[in-house]
C-alpha cells in the first residue's frame, strides 16, 4: 500500500542531510488557498526557517506570522534518520517512535 504523504516531509529531511544544519519541525500551518490548517514540515536553524514548498529561507518570526505556524515535533537529523528506519517512512510524519 502506497502512502500519500506531503512532499514537505521528505524535502525537509533531505535539506538537513545535505546542508548538515538545522532541525526538522513537524507541525501545522494555515493554508490560505485551502482556508484551513494543514500538516507541514520545515527546517529551522537559529532565527531562520527553510520552507520546502517555498524553497527559500525566511526570518523565523516572519514565517510564523505569515503561516500561523504551530510546531508539534522537533527532530535532529540523526533522530529523523532513526525514525525513518523504524517506521519505513522517510522524513515522516512519525507518531510515538
Amino acid at each position: 500500500m502506497a502512502l500519500n504523504l506531503p512532499q514537505c516531509y521528505y524535502d525537509s529531511m533531505m535539506y538537513t542531510i545535505r546542508s548538515n544544519k538545522g532541525e526538522i519541525v513537524h507541525g501545522t500551518v494555515f493554508s490560505g488557498l485551502l482556508n484551513k490548517r494543514i500538516a507541514h514540515a520545515w527546517v529551522e536553524f537559529g532565527d531562520i526557517v527553510w520552507d520546502p514548498q517555498l524553497r527559500k529561507e525566511l526570518a523565523k518570526s516572519r514565517y510564523y506570522s505569515l503561516t500561523k505556524t504551530k510546531p508539534i515535533h522537533r527532530y535532529k537529523t540523526e533522530t529523523a534518520i532513526i525514525n525513518s528506519f523504524r517506521s519505513s517512512i522517510f522524513g515522516g510524519p512519525w507518531k510515538d517512535l
